[in-house]
């Protein structure tokens, strides 16, 4: 219960910030939120389990991902690659956990990354080919997190697909804002998205 009371605590100064339209508030909030999880995971400090160092691991690069959008935004390749590092540890975590394979749930998440990879291609032009590692990596952390859901089904096991379904969503959704014109609270959504997708996976790792 600890664990979603911080977290709630968290975002809640960083949707505030996002209602007053205060990005130097936001950045900090944002940054918090990192810190926040890191500490969780401290508090389950343990370097011989694998699954812990592969989350610890995943949110150093995600850091890195928010320094370069704060501090460099126009290094974006930068920013995608640690942000494909990041993504590639979380679906290690979810790999090392899974003991069977079954093509039940490869199946629909490939099919769900394909058709919104092709929704977003056109708009992509000369980013495709990065964007297309990234839908890749997605769909692997997808079906892993699928996996573990399908054979285990409980509570921490739904709250990673979810967080990493949320992941997914993010980055459609964040094509969309930045390759497209940005509808309607788009960065809002893109935030809240990303940070829940953080909440939900690193849940288990910390609850359990």
């Amino acid at each position: 219960m600890w664990y979603w009371l911080l977290m709630g605590g968290l975002l809640l100064p960083m949707l505030v910030s996002i209602k007053l339209e205060q990005p130097k508030w936001l950045a900090v909030s944002k940054l918090l939120l990192f810190i926040g999880l890191m500490s969780s995971l401290l508090l389950k400090y343990d370097l011989t389990h694998l699954s812990w160092l592969l989350s610890f691991l995943a949110l150093a690069f995600f850091t890195l991902c928010y320094a370069v959008e704060e501090f460099a935004p126009k290094h974006r390749n930068l920013q995608l690659c640690f942000f494909s590092i990041a993504c590639l540890c979380y679906s290690l975590d979810f790999w090392f956990q899974v003991d069977s394979l079954s093509w039940t749930v490869a199946i629909p998440s490939f099919a769900l990354v394909v058709v919104a990879f092709l929704l977003v291609l056109p708009l992509l032009d000369s980013f495709a080919m990065q964007a297309s590692v990234v839908a890749l990596i997605l769909w692997q952390m997808l079906w892993a997190a699928g996996e573990l859901l399908y054979i285990n089904g409980t509570l921490l096991d739904i709250s990673g697909f979810l967080g990493a379904l949320l992941l997914a969503i993010t980055v459609l959704v964040w094509a969309l804002h930045y390759f497209r014109k940005p509808f309607k609270h788009s960065y809002a959504w893109i935030l809240c998205c990303y940070s829940s997708a953080h909440i939900l996976i690193i849940a288990p790792i910390v609850l359990k």
